[in-house]
């Protein structure tokens, strides 16, 4: 373990126990189960080294990347990476389930993943209810209503077109008036959430930036690097810094806090055994930013802005996706957002920095985890009184939306980047 670069720092743990006080699933499972002998986040990555991979390979899937354990730990072990790490070599020495491995392989094609949204979405349509669908599921997945596919995805209205700024509009003050923005539309919001792509693409245009956005952008690869798939990963990754290097932008911005750390955070990592991809994807890491960092370090928006029409939504509350909290640390600018710069009614919301319990293929893995975490956090929605929950990644959103509606929570989920668009004067994009 001390030999391997990868794992060295894991040595320089105090076994203080912060990681599992802060981690959602242990909360939930507690004890050995998630674990071995050594329990918590760094019992995940102790184990894989003290028992064999084999004891690991159980419990370190039950992470759901929220990276919370890395914030706390006094003595600064990257423990998030390292659980995807082991995760990858579990993966390597077990092979993925099938039903893994054949989505995987159909989601790192651009076209068959296209072709196969495209059919999903016809032989679904019968069974939509606004934006969810409505099955009759088994008694463990009762706790969560699944999203529809659109009838028309974000790219048709976006994907390959050059998007002029506004002249005027609230946003006129902004500091972002005069730049490019190349938009990269996550792949679960174009197909489940295009109202958000669109939605973000109108307050970018509303801060005076121009935007382009690239027709052969696809997926970051997120999906793969969690499920320990590297080859399928590094495949999403190279079509991605291809595309979007090659667009003269001097931003990327992504309403999807989690492909903008993917890009920025796991690319280089993904990649750091082929020098040349590894340069390339640290000069794109350079410039990409989620929507929220450039809403507030780029364009700095005044307060007050966008405060004229705030008497349409409200009260609202607030959930920080856990990575924009504990790697990105801008927890606090979406609040601020909503209170400072839309004069919107914002109640606190306990716990709201704490995962909601989606972690990607992790909810569909153990539902029953994934199903404790976000009861939890719609308790705490429900306390707030606000009628509105928001917030700022799209896999959180369609978790949380489908889980209120199997409660019968009469709340609306939000993207931040829809209740910004519904303050401006701006027409939707047509």
């Amino acid at each position: 373990m001390a030999a391997d670069p990868a794992f060295a720092s894991a040595l320089r743990c105090i076994r203080c126990a912060a990681c599992a006080d802060v981690c959602p699933p242990y909360q939930v499972v507690g004890g050995h189960v998630f674990g071995y002998v050594y329990s918590g986040a760094i019992g995940l990555v102790n184990t894989a080294f003290h028992h064999g991979l084999e004891a690991a390979a159980g419990p370190q899937s039950l992470c759901v990347s929220c990276n919370a354990c890395a914030t706390v730990c006094p003595v600064e072990i990257p423990l998030p990476r390292q659980i995807l790490d082991v995760r990858q070599r579990v993966a390597e020495r077990r092979g993925l389930p099938l039903p893994k491995r054949a989505v995987l392989a159909v989601w790192s094609r651009p076209r068959a993943f296209r072709l196969a949204m495209r059919l999903a979405a016809l032989a679904l349509r019968p069974l939509r209810r606004g934006k969810l669908l409505q099955l009759p599921l088994p008694e463990r997945w009762r706790w969560r209503m699944p999203p529809a596919l659109a009838s028309c995805p974000a790219r048709a209205a976006l994907a390959g077109r050059r998007f002029e700024p506004d002249a005027g509009g609230p946003l006129v003050r902004s500091a972002a008036r005069g730049l490019t923005v190349a938009y990269f539309v996550q792949c679960l919001t174009d197909r489940f959430a295009p109202e958000q792509a669109l939605a973000a693409v109108r307050v970018l245009r509303g801060c005076g930036a121009r935007v382009v956005v690239p027709a052969a952008q696809h997926c970051c690869g997120l999906p793969a690097i969690d499920s320990g798939a590297p080859e399928s990963a590094r495949r999403m990754a190279r079509q991605t810094i291809e595309v979007l290097e090659a667009v003269p932008a001097d931003w990327i911005v992504t309403a999807a806090a989690s492909c903008a750390i993917a890009i920025a955070q796991d690319f280089p990592h993904l990649l750091r055994d082929e020098p040349t991809w590894r340069a390339r994807a640290e000069a794109l890491a350079a410039r990409t930013l989620d929507f929220v960092t450039f809403l507030d370090q780029v364009a700095k928006i005044p307060p007050g802005a966008l405060a004229s029409s705030g008497a349409r939504l409200g009260p609202l509350t607030y959930h920080s996706f856990c990575q924009s909290t504990h790697v990105l640390g801008i927890s606090g600018v979406g609040p601020h957002l909503l209170r400072d710069v839309c004069s919107l009614e914002l109640r606190d919301l306990a716990e709201g920095e704490v995962c909601c319990g989606f972690g990607g293929s992790t909810s569909l893995d153990y539902p029953e985890v994934a199903r404790e975490i976000v009861g939890r956090k719609l308790e705490n929605v429900a306390a707030s009184g606000a009628s509105i929950l928001v917030t700022d990644n799209p896999g959180c959103l369609l978790h949380l939306r489908g889980a209120a509606d199997a409660r019968g929570l009469p709340i609306r989920v939000m993207h931040l980047a829809e209740v910004l668009a519904e303050q401006l004067d701006s027409p939707p994009l047509g």
